[in-house]
């Protein structure tokens, strides 16, 4: 067998190798091909397949199957950027679909660059089995969503492309957004016989707390009151509805609706719902006859027309338009610069750093630094002592072991013992109570350190921001201290029923940065008395405990104490209790009413001056109002597979004026 030679043989084994692993991957490569064919992708993006630039935006994916099952995850995939830094940020949901089955996801996505398409895709265990790709570009507008929820109504006089930028969109009621920034790009959403019967829970629980966030919700009445009664509209409107009457002709409604300049005078009655006790929700009436009726809700408003805006005479009414833009607080656009709007979707982290003490960017720490010189000390001693009666072997053989056990040592002091084991999760969360309502607005900053190579899979409940990545600072020190680099990564977020967050290729000694904000439920009243004996008022329902309350007048910070969930506190606002803050700073008055305790005072400031720069300052001779500062629990529950250095730090930061009841 002298054609044998080693050669060829090596040539051979390689081909039975390459034959072998071709035959393995083929009933994965036609598994991977049958269901790349049995997977069909549907897409609704935005409203009207609209969607504008930096605003969360609703995806709706529908994923049928018509081959066998399929388990794996779908994924969204955007292109993000900051600056010179590009990335990308993955939102998935778990999908599970048998044969003919046919399931709907919704995502919420930020949108922050449209040159490159959004990604949606189907991965299994095996790999991609479907995917679609979505040009943004096309689908890109400046105009402000008005959403209607109506059987019969149109509203079409109100797009407008110049002025104010309004669309008007008809949405179906099950493509409307499960999250509260669903809504971002929306202005108002009007109901015109419309019970809310079709929303799921969770898209009413949005809906809510869109209002509550800043949104305006304009509710269509007429003579026909049995939707107005009907729990969930109900419960959102401004008084209840107790029954129906007529406005006789000839009725002028252009001056009870405040458009004077286009006469709209009844000529036949006019049926409209009947509301107990509106005094003080009314903003137009007819002869003590309600006819509109605003109820703030948080930042937001709930307006009732108790008459049918598609009845007559309204639709022809030269005057609905803009009586429309009244009632809906449609205020002309202003164009933004493309640099402005770059500089405000940058957030900066410097707040974290101070809570974190900067240990992200100090490794090796001073600790480590000291017990490596010392080790080091100890080895060169022992060698020294060892080195004097010894034979030549022995003396070589000391020279290579003791380098060996001091590299070692090194290793273990480095890595399991100066050096923390577990990741460090710190979260700076403040909660802000919207007035007239049982919500509160929670900003999150989180901050992820790793150290050794391990998962950082962070799985939360409570509230469920909508979270985005956002970069980190890193100093430079071999520039100017006031030089930074910043680095961001590839997060992969996961919504549904169950939130978590990762990112993708977790490293070794690195940072993570994420945001997002939620509006939660958390319901405190407060009022503030400015006379001789000032006093401020606290009712506390919000189902935690508050450890530490202040307040903050024009010249005086008062300690207020503890108040506990369902606890009411009337405290006067003495110099007893006070400290000026013109010799006082607060940073003093915190550290000494915490001595000894752990409290972040600098990033404590750091929000202060940083969210609430305006509110926060000394004020002037005529400000009236109170910063009520407190320290609570933080309603964002974290799970982790493993225990990890948790940092903290929750707040909750309320700005009343003077006898400003706020239920």
């Amino acid at each position: 067998m002298y054609w044998i030679t080693a050669s060829r043989l090596t040539r051979l084994i390689g081909l039975c190798a390459a034959a072998a692993l071709c035959c393995l991957s083929m009933p994965a490569n036609a598994q991977l091909q049958r269901a790349a064919q049995s997977i069909d992708i549907s897409v609704a993006i935005g409203f009207q397949q609209r969607v504008q630039l930096d605003k969360w935006t609703p995806i709706t994916v529908t994923v049928r199957n018509a081959g066998p099952a399929v388990t794996g995850y779908l994924e969204v995939l955007a292109e993000d950027s900051r600056e010179r830094n590009e990335y990308q940020t993955r939102y998935r949901q778990a999908v599970e679909l048998t044969k003919g089955a046919q399931k709907r996801f919704q995502f919420t996505v930020y949108i922050s660059r449209i040159a490159q398409p959004l990604h949606i895709r189907v991965v299994t265990g095996a790999g991609q089995v479907a995917e679609q790709i979505i040009d943004l570009r096309s689908k890109l507008t400046q105009q402000r969503f008005i959403v209607v929820l109506a059987r019969d109504v149109n509203l079409d006089y109100l797009n407008d492309q110049q002025e104010h930028r309004a669309q008007v969109v008809y949405p179906l009621p099950s493509f409307l957004p499960t999250h509260w920034q669903g809504y971002d790009g929306v202005e108002a959403v009007v109901l015109h016989r419309y019970a809310l019967r079709e929303l799921t829970p969770r898209q009413y629980a949005a809906l809510q707390k869109w209002i509550a966030s800043g949104g305006t919700l304009l509710i269509s009445g007429g003579y026909d009151t049995a939707i107005l009664r009907t729990p969930r509209i109900a419960q959102l409107l401004p008084t209840r509805v107790i029954g129906t009457q007529q406005l006789p002709p000839p009725s002028p409604l252009h001056n009870a609706l405040g458009e004077r300049q286009h006469s709209l005078v009844l000529a036949e009655p006019l049926g409209i719902a009947k509301v107990d006790d509106a005094d003080a929700y009314t903003v137009h009436h007819l002869d003590n006859i309600p006819l509109v009726l605003r109820r703030k809700y948080g930042q937001g408003a709930v307006i009732l027309l108790t008459f049918d805006l598609a009845s007559n005479p309204f639709p022809t009414w030269p005057g609905m338009r803009s009586f429309m833009i009244r009632m809906l607080h449609l205020s002309a656009i202003k164009p933004i610069a493309l640099a402005q709007r770059r500089a405000s979707s940058v957030a900066p982290a410097p707040l974290l750093t101070q809570l974190t003490g900067q240990r992200a960017f100090d490794y090796p720490g001073h600790a480590t630094i000291i017990a490596f010189v010392a080790f080091y000390l100890v080895v060169l001693a022992l060698f020294a002592h060892q080195r004097d009666g010894r034979s030549f072997y022995g003396r070589y053989l000391i020279a290579f072991a003791v380098p060996i056990a001091f590299a070692l040592g090194a290793i273990v002091l480095f890595h399991r013992v100066l050096f923390p084991q577990s990741p460090t999760l710190a979260a700076v969360t403040v909660i802000e109570p919207l007035a007239d309502s049982a919500f509160a607005r929670l900003k999150l900053r989180l901050r992820v350190h790793s150290t050794l190579a391990q998962p950082l899979a962070i799985d939360y409940g409570g509230a469920t921001p909508a979270l985005r990545a956002v970069s980190v600072p890193v100093p430079n020190k071999q520039r100017n201290k006031t030089d930074e680099d910043t680095t961001v990564a590839t997060w992969i977020f996961e919504q549904g029923t169950q939130s978590s967050a990762r990112p993708l290729t977790p490293q070794t000694y690195t940072v993570y940065s994420a945001e997002g904000t939620d509006i939660v439920n958390f319901s405190v009243r407060s009022s503030f008395r400015r006379t001789d004996d000032a006093a401020v008022e606290f009712h506390n329902s919000s189902g935690r405990n508050i450890t530490q309350l202040w307040a903050i007048t024009r010249r005086d910070v008062f300690a207020l104490g503890a108040v506990a969930d369902g606890q009411t506190i009337n405290a006067p606002l003495t110099q007893v209790t006070g400290m000026p803050r013109e010799r006082y700073a607060w940073r003093d008055a915190v550290q000494d009413a915490n001595a000894g305790s752990d409290l972040p005072v600098a990033a404590i400031e750091a929000i202060l001056r940083g969210e609430f720069g305006a509110q926060f300052g000394r004020g002037s001779d005529t400000d009236t109002s109170v910063l009520l500062i407190g320290f609570t629990t933080n309603p964002w529950t974290v799970h982790t597979e493993s225990p990890w250095d948790r940092i903290d730090l929750t707040m909750m930061v309320w700005r009343i004026q003077q006898h400003g009841d706020q239920p």
